[in-house]
């Protein structure tokens, strides 16, 4: 949740002209959204374990 804000409030800034769309702010963003993905990796991994082993079951 805390990555999302963190786009969200970027977002929100460049989307009502309080902020400068740029490449940097976009390579921060798409950093953040990596960062979050390397974050809720080990999540998702155990999530999607448990999924296949409820499927194999009878």
């Amino acid at each position: 949740m805390s990555y999302f804000a963190q786009l969200l409030s970027t977002s929100l800034l460049v989307a009502t002209g309080r902020a400068e769309g740029s490449w940097p702010v976009a390579v921060a963003c798409v950093l953040i959204a990596g960062g979050a993905a390397l974050a809720s990796a080990d999540t998702l991994r155990s999530a999607r374990r448990r999924r296949r082993a409820g499927a194999r079951r009878p």
